[in-house]
């Protein structure tokens, strides 16, 4: 039980240190703004297009989700292609490794027995599920 909670509480330390490692050089990487300039982007020259070349407004419609998808997606690709060129990615210093974990369905610990341990609960959800 002690050993439990110990491996329990290095877990959580080693989870809190990679969160926090994920906070401080956010600022690096840019995803959100690039993907969102590229998705209005993409929005508008797809509108654009459509109203220069005189297209119904239901054909309007249906093309600008697929603009706002492809302008998202280059966003994405060009900010995936700017970051590798950054100075600053070389100097960032490695992400914290952290065990792995399982996630445990909750009906699999809704029908455990109470006196099952850790392990046995997490056999029990990785097990193969049996037919007939």
């Amino acid at each position: 039980m002690v050993r439990e909670r110990a491996a329990r509480e290095e877990a959580l330390a080693q989870l809190e240190a990679q969160r926090a490692w994920d906070t401080e050089n956010a600022r690096v990487n840019r995803w959100g703004l690039a993907i969102g300039i590229g998705a209005a982007l993409g929005t508008v020259l797809t509108f654009g297009a459509g109203l220069l070349l005189g297209a119904p407004p239901v054909l309007n419609l249906f093309l600008l989700p697929i603009g706002f998808a492809v302008g998202a997606v280059i966003g994405g690709r060009t900010a995936e292609r700017l970051r590798t060129t950054r100075a600053e990615d070389a100097a960032l210093p490695d992400r914290p490794k952290a065990v792995a974990m399982i996630r445990v369905p909750r009906r699999v610990v809704m029908h455990a027995e109470s006196d099952l341990s850790a392990k046995e609960i997490i056999d029990l959800s990785t097990a193969p599920k049996r037919r007939g």
